[in-house]
């Protein structure tokens, strides 16, 4: 499951990426057919570019987070009753 929603996030960045280099191709006023090399291009190469660089900067953000999100025990609203608020 974990891999199917890598697929779907990379394909997803991947159609951003498209409709984010075309009409940038068209204010610099290049011709269709190299907005499209171009776009594709771009897309491809940034996607594996994101794969590559998410596996190794993953661990740092993890760390990151860790040490910045709030603990469980510390602080917060009410007491201890056991009641969940809405």
């Amino acid at each position: 499951m974990k891999q199917i929603v890598g697929v779907v996030v990379v394909a997803l960045v991947a159609v951003l990426n498209l409709y984010v280099a075309i009409p940038l191709g068209y204010g610099f006023e290049l011709s269709a057919n190299a907005i499209g090399v171009a776009a594709f291009v771009g897309s491809v190469g940034g996607t594996v570019a994101m794969v590559f660089v998410g596996d190794r900067i993953m661990p740092v953000v993890r760390r990151l987070y860790r040490r910045i999100r709030p603990k469980e025990d510390e602080g917060g609203e009410g007491g201890d009753s056991g009641e969940q608020k809405s």
